[in-house]
């Protein structure tokens, strides 16, 4: 549970609002809303990506759920680094 706390707590922008990782949406701590906070694997869980604060980043739920087991970058691009 501290390591999701950490997570949030870096996610957080000069206001204090935590944000998506990877699209930049205000976090909602209420689950099951599209912008409810999860956190990400950034390497995959699946594919070797372990659960240490360096591998952890905050996402929304839209975006985590998009990315799934994804490389990020490559097959997987986030909104935010898309140009759209």
């Amino acid at each position: 549970m501290q390591q999701r706390e950490d997570a949030l707590e870096r996610s957080r922008d000069a206001n204090g609002v935590e944000r998506c990782t990877y699209c930049d949406q205000p976090l909602d701590r209420r689950a099951g809303s599209p912008n409810s906070a999860e956190i990400d694997h950034k390497k995959a869980y699946v594919h070797g990506g372990e659960t240490v604060d360096e591998n952890l980043d905050a996402a929304c739920r839209t975006c985590n759920r998009s990315k799934g087991s994804k490389e990020l970058g490559t097959e997987w691009i986030p909104p935010n680094e898309r140009g759209d």
